[in-house]
């Protein structure tokens, strides 16, 4: 039986070649940590009829936040593609806590 070697030539081409494909893998698993992260105070809401994600994202964002930029949050924390939301769907709402402080 004929067994074939495999006879490097060029050392820095395999250690780049390593570099790139452990780059493309780190790449791929940060992006899966940011898209799964649970943000560390959230809340979860029950979608009763007649609420819309408008409806709740200016009940639970602070006063200096843009509505459309918590609406595009709430979107992303519960991989919505769209604003639409049906009632007794459970969503997670990122809550400010700085705004629940009593001075």
């Amino acid at each position: 039986m004929n067994t074939a070697r495999i006879r490097i030539k060029d050392s820095r081409r395999l250690k780049l070649f390593c570099f790139v494909i452990f780059f493309i893998a780190i790449m791929v698993m940060q992006s899966r940590w940011i898209y799964s992260y649970d943000y560390p105070h959230t809340q979860s809401v029950i979608v009763s009829s007649g609420d819309s994600l408008w409806g709740i994202a200016s009940e639970y964002k602070s006063e200096r936040e843009d509505i459309r930029e918590f609406i595009h949050k709430i979107k992303e924390m519960n991989s919505l593609e769209t604003s639409e939301v049906f009632e007794g769907q459970e969503i997670r709402v990122p809550v400010n806590l700085e705004s629940n402080f009593i001075y």
